[in-house]
């Protein structure tokens, strides 16, 4: 049974694995989320150069930029809001993950991620979203980052 949230959201999908990124793509439209999908660090750039989505889902390595060089650049021009931003990667070393969390990265996942854990996640950031993305203003990304400091709320595994 597919539950939705009460909040769709909008999510860009930065994946250069063709099967990958289409079935994430696939699985949260069905959940009702607007989905659009970068292949490439610079499509993504190219993206968001109008505005950031609600979420960002992003591989790390990625045939140009790697993801964390496509975050830092997402973060320094985004204006009121900030995206919630998840690495979804096959990168798992404690390396991998700071360098995330400096990125500003705010949840490092590593492949593969359960469908049932993404869709839940992205619910309760729905569910949460002002919340959520207050701490995501410039000035407060800068000081609140990294998986566990997550926001209230989301300091447990979605669906526990």
């Amino acid at each position: 049974m597919i539950t939705h949230s009460a909040h769709t959201l909008s999510v860009l999908i930065v994946e250069d694995r063709e099967d990958v990124a289409q079935s994430t793509a696939e699985l949260l439209a069905l959940h009702g989320h607007t989905v659009r999908v970068a292949r490439c660090g610079a499509e993504a750039l190219e993206q968001t150069a109008g505005g950031a989505p609600d979420v960002v889902l992003v591989d790390i390595g990625l045939p140009d930029l790697d993801g964390w060089a496509v975050i830092r650049q997402i973060r320094a021009r985004a204006d009121d809001s900030q995206p919630v931003v998840v690495a979804v990667t096959g990168r798992c070393s404690e390396r991998d993950r700071r360098a995330s969390t400096d990125a500003g990265i705010d949840l490092h996942l590593v492949k593969p991620v359960e469908p049932q854990f993404l869709t839940n996640l992205l619910s309760r950031i729905g569910d949460n979203k002002s919340a959520y993305l207050a701490l995501h203003t410039p000035l407060a990304h800068a000081a609140y980052r990294g998986r566990d400091q997550l926001a209230p709320g989301f300091d447990q595994e979605p669906g526990t």
